[in-house]
Parts: C-alpha cells; sequence; structure tokens
C-alpha cells in the first residue's frame, strides 16, 4: 500500500514509478502529481510487465509523451480495477520505435477510454469487460485526496477477482451497490 509522488524531481523516465524488465504487482497504489520528460507516472520498458490492481495514476505530466504511462519495447502492463485520469498529454503512450507492446485492461476507468491510448501502429490493446470513461470524482484533488466521492461511477464497478479485500487505507473497499468492489486504490 504506497503512494509514488516525486514532485519535486525530474527524472528523465518514469516520474512515478519505472519498470524495466520486471514484472512487478503493484496492488492498492496511487501514483499522482508526477512530472518526467517520459511517462509521467509510469515507464514500462525492455519486456516490463507490471501487474496494476486497484491502482489510480492521476495528475501526472510529461512535456513529450505517456502523462500516464508510458511503453516501449515488449512492455506490457495488464490493469484491473485501476483508475488513469487527468494525465497530459495521453494517459497511455506506446513508443513507435523499438518491439511492440501491448496492454491489457479491464474493470478500468480510463480517461478518453481507447482513445486514450496512443498506439503508433506498434501495440495492441486487449480491452476487455468492465471498463468505463467517466469522471472518477475523487474527493478534493486540489488538496490531494484521490479518494472515492460517495457519487463516483468507480464505486462497485470492478471485479471481485484478484481483487484485495483493503483499500489504501486499510478499510474495506466501498462497496454500496453489491458485491462488486471500487475501481482505483481508494
Amino acid at each position: 500500500v504506497y503512494t509514488l509522488s516525486l514532485q519535486d524531481a525530474l527524472p528523465i523516465s518514469g516520474g512515478g514509478a519505472y519498470f524495466r524488465t520486471s514484472s512487478p504487482d503493484l496492488e492498492t497504489v496511487t501514483i499522482i502529481n508526477n512530472t518526467a520528460s517520459q511517462g509521467g507516472g509510469m515507464y514500462c520498458d525492455d519486456a516490463g510487465n507490471p501487474l496494476l490492481l486497484n491502482v489510480t495514476i492521476s495528475g501526472n505530466f510529461t512535456d513529450n509523451d505517456g502523462g500516464g504511462i508510458f511503453c516501449n519495447d515488449d512492455a506490457n502492463p495488464t490493469l484491473i480495477n485501476s483508475i488513469l485520469w487527468d494525465n497530459s498529454p495521453q494517459e497511455i503512450y506506446h513508443n513507435e520505435d523499438g518491439e511492440a507492446s501491448s496492454i491489457t485492461i479491464s474493470f478500468s476507468d480510463i480517461e478518453g477510454g481507447e482513445s486514450g491510448i496512443i498506439i503508433n501502429n506498434n501495440a495492441t490493446i486487449n480491452w476487455e469487460e468492465g471498463n468505463i470513461d467517466a469522471n472518477p470524482l475523487f474527493v478534493d484533488i486540489a488538496n490531494g485526496d484521490y479518494r472515492l466521492s460517495d457519487y463516483s461511477p468507480a464505486i462497485g464497478a470492478g471485479t471481485a477477482t484478484g481483487a484485495p479485500t483493503t483499500d489504501i487505507d486499510g478499510n474495506p473497499p466501498p462497496n454500496p451497490l453489491g458485491s462488486s468492489p471500487a475501481m482505483g486504490a481508494d
């Protein structure tokens, strides 16, 4: 359970996280308000294949590409119950050079939907069931509160399969609509 934010640093690649030839599982993590030259939130490189389960990536920025996630050289991240929102200039970007990459997304909230993902004819999007493109209605972004408000469309929109039993604060995830958990870290 982590929040990654390097607001005062300007790494070349991967402002919040950089995965090269590694396949970590990230569960209930927020990656917010980072800046880098590429991959403001996260940079996946050279078969960097993280599993993002109930992860929130928001408010990240790059002057170049991949405000949320930048994929390069056979990077193949998987997103489940995750939120990518308000990253600039794109939510997800696949580099046009190098080996082809892919991304698998299910039960996640991606700003712009599939259009929020730039593939440059060098990537495959596996857009699976349960994805939405709706403002997640965070409680108070200006003050760093990325919890979901009571009216968030991400509440009850996730999948229980493999989902954590607690959110980033150690509380049971909000679940007023039935048996499905919320998307995002909190």
